[in-house]
């Protein structure tokens, strides 16, 4: 825009019209992006609502789907960095423009003229490779411009790599955590006590369903808030790794399980803790921290209250649990889901301490007639049954009368519903993103050799062939494009190792996008010869004149 500027400048307009100028221009850029950018988004995510809520409706019973909102002040936030960065850029450019004399912003474009003509005649009398030094010798883009496209074409390209490793990443933790010869459903019974047959019954009921007789279920319970454990249960390793734990940054976790299960794994009917909480120590690697010290843990629970005027007492109880260390046991041992297994770990440097203790269910049944007092708790009954006619036994489950009053989720297999939203909000991204970088690359090649055209007809004018000047303009954008690349592919594998060493995928292995880096490459590389050919059909039906004259005014 400085040439442009320049002539306004020359023919009387002052610097407050040209900064007027460049905020109107801003102003009309920023409204078109914001509009369709707003339009679009809106249309993604009320698509990403939908196919979320249609997917629930499949599975869940009883369920209110939320409502699908926008969030103005996200898109206003926006809308205002869009703005004042591009208020920012032109305003800067217009200092540039100051410290420029008028005449040499017209002779600029002559003076690259000039040069390139003297430069030409001694190329092509001297050199035999003309199409591959022409490409090098006449780059007319400085440094600064230069720099911006290539790192314009290295973000588009490391951005559409780590959205794709991303998903393809996510793809494969579905596959390898889904059990798909298995059925999972998950029941909500509302008041244990009151319902304490029905639960035997429900049980039962489900038992007989299953064609294998494998049929394994944890029940998930709450009894109240701890109230207090000794410091001296736990391990020096726990206090020095962590620090003494609050009371109130301990969450306690209490799962049933059958009480076969539960001897053939600890040899004991007796509930046990399951004593360890787990600490990222480096590359996948996991350290297993004994919480507390071997034998009976007393810990003091909080169950509710009664009202005795004038105050309320809360009602405490002491309750015993057994602690190991002797092969600390796993929740796969007792055929509990791995969607638990994350309470145990030292997630983005998490400290809270959350226990897990797991016992019969019996066990719970029999506190529950203990504590009458306690109502209106939901009790979570997950259940795995194993069967190889998924749509047959779903459906006789679902007509099943008794069992459909306590179902809440019926589906094909286990999956963590984090993970299945995450990876179609990536996969969604990766494909905006491939849509977005194709565009720009397009466009930052394009806009590149179209402010060529002028250089191409001197080169023309002395005698070049067409031939020739399209494998040059073909040769330049292959280095531009290869450039990036090379800076590029370094960058994508040092991000996936961060990510990777850092646990923020589920790989246990690090292995680099190739194949994506590999699909890249060849991408930029079609998209340079398109563009090639693109440009070549504009330049060919222009004559030579028009070409020279093609960014004056």
């Amino acid at each position: 825009r400085c040439r442009y500027f320049g002539i306004l400048s020359s023919v009387g307009a002052s610097k407050n019209d040209l900064k007027l100028l460049a905020i109107i221009e801003v102003l009309i850029y920023s409204f078109v992006a914001i509009t369709v950018g707003i339009i679009t988004s809106n249309f993604v995510m009320k698509w990403l609502h939908d196919t979320a809520i249609n997917n629930a409706l499949k599975t869940e019973f009883n369920m209110r789907p939320n409502p699908f909102m926008s969030v103005p002040s996200i898109n206003i936030l926006i809308a205002l960095v869009i703005v004042i960065v591009l208020l920012f850029a032109s305003l800067t450019a217009l200092k540039e423009i100051k410290r420029i004399n008028i005449i040499d912003l017209f002779k600029s474009l002559k003076w690259q003229m000039d040069g390139y003509k003297k430069k030409s005649r001694s190329i092509l009398l001297d050199c035999r490779y003309v199409l591959v030094t022409l490409a090098i010798r006449y780059m007319k883009m400085n440094k600064k411009k230069y720099f911006s496209i290539l790192m314009t074409l290295i973000f588009c390209i490391v951005f559409l790599n780590i959205n794709s490793y991303r998903a393809s990443i996510n793809d494969q933790y579905i596959e390898e955590t889904v059990e798909k010869d298995s059925l999972y459903l998950r029941c909500e019974i509302y008041d244990l006590y009151q319902e304490k047959n029905n639960f035997n019954k429900l049980i039962k009921t489900l038992k007989e369903k299953e064609p294998q007789k494998e049929t394994t279920f944890v029940a998930d319970f709450s009894f109240g808030n701890i109230g207090s454990i000794s410091l001296n249960q736990f391990t020096d390793e726990y206090l020095s790794t962590y620090g003494t734990p609050e009371i109130s940054t301990i969450n306690i976790y209490f799962f049933g399980v059958e009480q076969d299960v539960m001897k053939e794994v600890t040899g004991q009917i007796q509930p046990v803790i399951l004593n360890k909480k787990v600490q990222s120590t480096g590359v996948r690697k996991n350290q297993n921290i004994q919480i507390f010290k071997n034998g009976k843990i007393p810990i003091t629970m909080v169950n509710t209250y009664t009202i005795k005027e004038p105050e309320m007492t809360w009602e405490k109880e002491e309750i015993e649990f057994m602690a190991t260390a002797d092969g600390i046991y796993e929740l796969d041992s007792f055929n509990i889901s791995n969607n638990y297994e994350n309470l145990l770990s030292d997630i983005e440097g998490d400290e809270r301490l959350n226990l897990m203790m797991v016992a019969p269910y019996d066990y719970y049944l029999s506190r529950y007639d203990e504590m009458q007092h306690i109502s209106n708790n939901n009790s979570t009954i997950n259940f795995k049954i194993k069967t190889d006619d998924h749509a047959g036994l779903k459906e006789e489950i679902i007509n099943d009368k008794f069992v459909n009053n306590y179902l809440k989720t019926i589906e094909n297999n286990e999956q963590d519903e984090y993970s299945l939203l995450n990876n179609a909000y990536t996969k969604i991204i990766t494909y905006l993103s491939f849509t977005v970088c194709i565009i720009n690359l397009a466009i930052i090649i394009v806009f590149n050799a179209y402010e060529r055209q002028n250089d191409y007809a001197i080169l023309q004018s002395l005698g070049i062939k067409n031939h020739d000047l399209k494998k040059m303009i073909f040769f330049e954008n292959l280095c531009l494009v290869i450039v990036a690349l090379v800076i590029s592919i370094p960058m994508i594998i040092f991000i996936e190792g961060i990510l990777f060493y850092y646990q923020y995928t589920y790989l246990n292995i690090f292995k680099p996008s190739y194949y994506t880096m590999l699909f890249m490459a060849v991408l930029v590389v079609i998209i340079a010869l398109l563009a090639t050919l693109l440009l070549y059909q504009m330049i060919k039906k222009k004559s030579i004149i028009e070409k020279i004259k093609g960014n004056d005014i």
